[in-house]
């Protein structure tokens, strides 16, 4: 049997190396100062229960309770959706559920930081991965929300609609000898 020779060798390496060090992401890194100024409601705060959506469906959510210590940013959004100051329902992708996405966040009872939650469809997400920050950030992130944007009257379900520039119409040519 013939051993590998060195000179076969080191192409194949370099190949799987090249290979190896794509990746595809899901996310992008995102300023804490972005995050702050788009987050709805940041709470600081534990998820004390979690409830299962029942069954198994396409889509549902899972619904965690979080228990409030303080609230930096949304107090009155706050306790529109989830009916008290004291606690935010927290809603993520079920885990029974028949359909799932690569970015879908799940949440365990126990998990402790400053909520940078998000409205969409009348419930409370933390969407992305940095929606939950460490205690140590809370200062941090209390400084940057008294320095963000006032919060608006908007519905539960929209945020701020933005200007839509209306374009006008292409014209099209129709060709008579078709």
């Amino acid at each position: 049997m013939k051993g590998v020779r060195p000179i076969h060798t080191l192409p194949l390496l370099v190949a799987v190396l090249l290979a190896s060090s794509a990746a595809w992401a899901c996310w992008i890194a995102v300023p804490l100062e972005s995050l702050v100024a788009g987050a709805d409601v940041i709470v600081v705060g534990k998820i004390v229960r979690v409830e299962r959506a029942p069954g198994m469906a396409d889509y549902e959510y899972d619904e965690g309770t979080i228990k409030v210590r303080e609230v930096i940013k949304g107090a009155e959004l706050l306790e529109r959706l989830s009916g008290s100051k004291k606690r935010a329902t927290l809603s993520f992708p079920a885990e029974t559920n028949r359909l799932r996405v690569s970015t879908d966040l799940r949440y365990d009872q126990g998990q402790t930081g400053v909520w940078l939650l998000t409205r969409r469809q009348g419930r409370l997400l933390a969407a992305r991965p940095d929606s939950l920050q460490p205690l140590k950030k809370r200062a941090e992130i209390r400084r940057l929300a008294a320095q963000s944007p006032p919060e608006t009257d908007a519905p539960p379900d929209e945020g701020p609609r933005p200007e839509i520039k209306k374009r006008r119409p292409l014209p099209i040519a129709i060709d008579p000898a078709r």
